[in-house]
């Protein structure tokens, strides 16, 4: 599977030499974003086959809040909740404010970060929900 993966990757990047950077990120960030509805779209369908409700399936996060988690603890240097949030608060709604709050504190709690590992981290936050 790895060396699919990578000979895939390989061929990408071949085929973009002709992209500055910032084009190259763009379709890095859409491949990202296609693999992570890939994998909703089949845990969903295992979890609908095995007979288990769906709403108790670990939702991928938003790209707005992934956005806005990056830029939080980015420009605050830390994952602590009440410094990362303060300055990206006013962009997000009462909801995603209340997701991100819950996350960040999830993350310190369990001593975890995140970086480019976001959505998986993200997953793993929903799964430690949906188990209490």
């Amino acid at each position: 599977m790895k060396k699919t993966v990578g000979i895939n990757l390989m061929k990408l990047w071949e085929s973009a030499q002709d992209l500055n950077f910032s084009e190259m990120m763009e379709v890095v960030h859409a491949a990202a974003t296609a693999a992570d509805d890939k994998i909703h779209e089949i845990r969903k369908a295992k979890f609908i086959a095995a007979g288990k409700p769906t709403k108790k399936l670990p939702q991928p996060i938003t790209e707005p809040l992934r956005t806005l988690l990056h830029m939080g603890c980015k420009q605050s240097g830390t994952f602590n909740p009440d410094v990362a949030l303060s300055s990206v608060e006013e962009q997000l709604t009462g909801d995603e404010f209340e997701a991100a709050q819950g996350f960040l504190k999830w993350l310190v709690k369990n001593k975890r970060t995140f970086g480019h590992n976001l959505p998986e981290v993200w997953i793993d936050y929903q799964k430690d929900l949906l188990a209490a």
